[in-house]
């Protein structure tokens, strides 16, 4: 190893070149007159304290060669460098600090943080920091420290976490497009603290684990937590997931196979409606059999997408189409509720969303008669609640209304049925069965008189009539009476 400064002096020399006219052309007179003292001075205090202030501008820590560090060491250099033939060893019990200055660590050999039982590394550095390169760095305990505000590991093989990380920073981040290749690896049971996983403190990208303990991914989309927790674990994995946002219909699922990364939501299996457009996991798991391994995500507000938490199912991509791989509803629809779900023996989940579950079983039973006004406008409103009752999930079921005649009604020209009674219909679409009662269409709202404000006329205002008189028209015509 040899630890050394790279001065920016080369850099500032072309600059100073640019400043006193010498190109490349001149750089061999100037060595001349060099040495014969016929540039002054100044110019040579001018590179020299250059020289002196490109150190001070930037430093590195380069480990080129074997070390074996045994004791504590505190590296406040710019950025640290493990080269392609740099090979760093942290031995039992040792502590590696990136110190407040250093914000990038730059791993193409081999960091084995890991080597010793109890060995620590803490990332310290003010601000924005990054974890890059080629090789994946190993740590035994890691620290992601508080003056950390994103620590982006953008290194192409991710990190290996052995024993536990401790999120102390904000937002973390891998690189999506290498998927579970560059996540945040837990290897052999290990595990993390975060303290409160939420919006502000979770990683923006892919996390893994390998082991059987039940674990919770702490990812999200940057802005939004969306975690994913596992159990009843038979496989060791490695398993992997990230939360990604957008529609799974346009947005890549990147783990997945070239051909097949878009998952439309309108390719839905038996029972189900709709699958949320918000967003999916990527899901990405050991083998072929993943039978009982039980999944437990956090939702978004979905206050606007269903009426019921009840009707809400894990749902999975199968390859083909989304299929419902959960048996129970939600606890709630607010932002930070739980849904459960398992996946299935077949082994071909690769995506988990969120859909409508429609009730194969359900027992469709209509009202005998419903008294339905138009409104104000005397246009239709609400008109599927009104009939629905609120026991049907949008989508897994359909209406019809006629005449008694049996013609066919408009539901957007009702108001030309006021007074008059229709039959309506509701129908299954997973069985085809109905059931039919009676829709009488009223207008029971009074009118809504719409007059013009008071107004105050002076004698004195203008324009006058003919006869001489200030005018008294009102702005908007005459009252209105609908």
């Amino acid at each position: 190893m040899f630890f050394f400064k790279i001065s920016l002096f080369i850099i500032l020399l072309f600059l100073i070149f640019n400043q006193f006219g010498l190109g490349p052309k001149k750089y061999f007179i100037m060595k001349i007159e060099l040495t014969h003292s016929k540039i002054s001075l100044y110019k040579f205090v001018f590179i020299f304290v250059a020289s002196l202030a490109s150190n001070a501008l930037f430093s590195q820590t380069i480990w080129n060669n074997n070390i074996n560090i045994v004791n504590p060491y505190f590296d406040n250099e710019d950025s640290t460098i493990v080269t392609a033939i740099g090979n760093v060893q942290i031995s039992n019990g040792t502590s590696y600090t990136f110190g407040p200055l250093n914000t990038l660590f730059r791993v193409n050999g081999i960091w084995n943080g890991a080597a010793g039982i109890g060995s620590s590394q803490f990332f310290t550095g003010t601000g924005a920091n990054t974890i890059a390169g080629t090789t994946a760095p190993n740590f035994w305990d890691l620290e992601f420290g508080s003056t950390v505000t994103t620590m982006n590991v953008t290194n192409m093989n991710g990190i290996n976490v052995h024993n536990n990380l401790n999120f102390l920073n904000t937002i973390s981040s891998t690189n999506r497009s290498v998927h579970e290749v560059g996540a945040i690896k837990f290897l052999d049971n290990a595990t993390y603290n975060i303290g409160d996983i939420s919006d502000t403190r979770h990683v923006n990208g892919y996390v893994s684990k390998e082991g059987t303990a039940n674990f919770i991914f702490p990812v999200g989309s940057g802005t939004d937590v969306r975690s994913l927790s596992i159990g009843n674990l038979t496989n060791s994995g490695p398993y992997a997931t990230a939360w990604i946002a957008g529609d799974p219909t346009t947005i890549e699922d990147p783990s997945d196979p070239m051909g097949s990364q878009l998952h439309p939501v309108s390719a839905l299996g038996p029972n189900l409606a709709s699958v949320l457009t918000g967003g999916q996991w990527d899901w990405i798991s050991p083998n072929a059999n993943d039978a009982d391994v039980s999944i437990g995500v956090s939702l978004p507000d979905l206050t606007t997408f269903v009426s019921s938490a009840d009707i809400l199912r894990m749902v999975g991509w199968n390859g083909t189409e989304w299929v419902v791989i959960g048996t129970s509803g939600a606890t709630g629809l607010t932002e930070g509720s739980e849904l459960i779900g398992t996946i299935p023996s077949n082994g071909t989940i690769t995506a988990i969303g969120i859909g409508i579950f429609c009730d194969p079983g359900i027992q469709i039973e209509c009202i005998g008669e419903i008294n339905f006004s138009v409104d104000i406008n005397c246009e239709i409103l609400n008109l599927e609640s009104a009939l629905f009752g609120g026991q049907y999930a949008p989508g897994c079921f359909t209406y019809q209304i006629y005449t008694l005649g049996g013609a066919v009604v408009n539901v957007n020209n009702i108001k030309a049925y006021i007074g008059q009674k229709l039959k309506y219909e509701i129908i299954s679409k997973n069985s085809g069965n109905k059931c039919w009662g009676y829709l009488n269409i009223e207008d029971k709202l009074p009118p809504v008189i719409v007059g013009p404000p008071d107004i105050t006329v002076s004698c004195l205002a203008t324009p006058l009539d003919d006869i001489g008189n200030p005018s008294t028209e009102v702005t908007g015509g005459i009252p209105i009476v609908t």
